[in-house]
């Protein structure tokens, strides 16, 4: 089940070039869930990540978050 946490992530970049602000996190086990937002172009994505028990962190999915 997911939950939100402390978000741990840090800033990534927009397809506009300026860097995104991350929003919320959440977690389920191993996997962290942040979203972002980019004040610029006011776009939106979800990164999901998975994080191994030696602290290594995958990157499942990088979409965007709202579709609108």
């Amino acid at each position: 089940m997911w939950e939100r946490t402390e978000i741990t992530a840090g800033r990534i970049q927009c397809t506009c070039g300026r860097p995104m602000e991350p929003m919320w996190e959440e977690k389920n086990g191993n996997q962290r869930a942040t979203v972002f937002h980019c004040w610029h172009c006011d776009a939106d994505r979800e990164l999901v990540r998975e994080i191994a028990d030696d602290g290594k962190e995958k990157v499942v999915s990088d979409r965007r978050y709202f579709f609108g």
